[in-house]
């Protein structure tokens, strides 16, 4: 399929570039010129982009620990291991063992969270991720599919000390 695609682009290039040459020789070569510079713009602008998304390293140290981290929530909260979440946990979290909750605060309301449970693992991807404003927290996205449709969970986590805690998270899955 992509030797076809790569035969076309080249079939359609020569039949613009045979219908070019009608033109006299200064307009030609205008137009070479005018395309390389086209072709050099371009190459300067997708290095611009490229070099823009390069993630710092200490961006990937802290996804990576907050992603190892959010699996292992995932996993304490479908097996009720408690002492866990409260090891893991933001100083503003509450783990209600009794129903099996998160409970914290979000722009002043309490917020009760049930556990996520049942998670298929093959039906989770990760969305993306990235810093609060002021860069004291960091958000990851998941998107947990279903038959024609897909929920997306949102795990919150704030920087005390050295370690990234766990500090809510919201889903409409």
């Amino acid at each position: 399929m992509s030797g076809t695609r790569v035969f076309l682009i080249a079939v359609v290039s020569l039949a613009l570039l045979s219908g070019c040459t009608a033109h006299t020789n200064n307009n030609s070569s205008n137009l070479l010129q005018d395309s390389t510079e086209n072709i050099r713009s371009s190459q300067e602008v997708e290095s611009w982009i490229n070099e823009a998304e390069t993630p710092s390293e200490q961006f990937m140290m802290d996804l990576r620990e907050t992603l190892n981290l959010s699996f292992k929530i995932f996993d304490a909260m479908e097996n009720n291991q408690y002492s866990f979440l409260e090891s893991t946990k933001a100083k503003e979290i509450t783990i209600d063992k009794e129903n099996n909750q998160i409970v914290y605060k979000y722009y002043g309301e309490e917020i009760r969270s049930d556990f996520l449970k049942g998670l298929n693992f093959s039906n989770l991807e990760y969305w993306g991720s990235g810093y609060n404003e002021d860069g004291s927290g960091f958000q990851i996205v998941f998107a947990n599919y279903f038959q024609d449709t897909h929920g997306t969970i949102y795990f919150e986590f704030i920087r005390e000390g050295d370690h990234w805690l766990f500090n809510g998270f919201t889903t409409n899955a």
